[in-house]
């Protein structure tokens, strides 16, 4: 994130206060495509717990890294994904809904409860670079999923009725 120059040895093992300190330097640009560069422009060997999931493809998902490879697995089904966004004007809420086609994502205004939900609450590149990543994306991020605005209410009903939530933490 820092062109392998060093950083200060507090910045070291903490990526959210890392990712501030290159935001307020260089811009929230920087952080952003650090992270697509290295979420979704790097080919990264697939994870057998991905094929887990896919093999007991449960309906609904949350995957707090922010690779594609949940996406990959489920890219043959129709499904729901629901992406965090933090620091964003003009909207209460702290997610983007898109609804997978078969062929490509499409933004979309309601949750279908009939298909799979994938739920990226730190973000993803696809369809859209959205991240959560600084000290102050978790800070609105977590604000607002205090208040219920970081999580689709229809997603959260989904969840319960399903007893098939599952965590895909890699």
């Amino acid at each position: 994130m820092n062109g392998g120059k060093p950083m200060a040895p507090k910045l070291m093992y903490e990526f959210a206060r890392a990712a501030m300190n290159i935001e307020l330097k260089r811009g929230r640009s920087a952080v952003t495509k650090f992270l697509t560069r290295t979420y979704g422009e790097t080919a990264w060997t697939r994870g057998a717990v991905h094929d887990w999931i896919k093999a007991i493809s449960p309906h609904y998902v949350i995957d707090v890294n922010r690779d594609t490879q949940l996406q990959d697995s489920y890219a043959d089904v129709p499904h729901n994904l629901i992406v965090g966004i933090a620091r964003i004007g003009g909207t209460d809420f702290r997610y983007k809904l898109y609804l997978w086609d078969g062929i490509a994502y499409q933004k979309s205004g309601l949750i279908n409860p009939a298909l799979p939900i994938l739920f990226k609450p730190m973000g993803t590149p696809k369809p859209e670079a959205n991240y959560i990543a600084s000290d102050a994306d978790y800070v609105d991020f977590i604000t607002e999923l205090m208040g219920g605005f970081s999580i689709p209410p229809k997603s959260r009903n989904c969840a319960r009725a399903s007893n098939t939530c599952s965590w895909a933490c890699v």
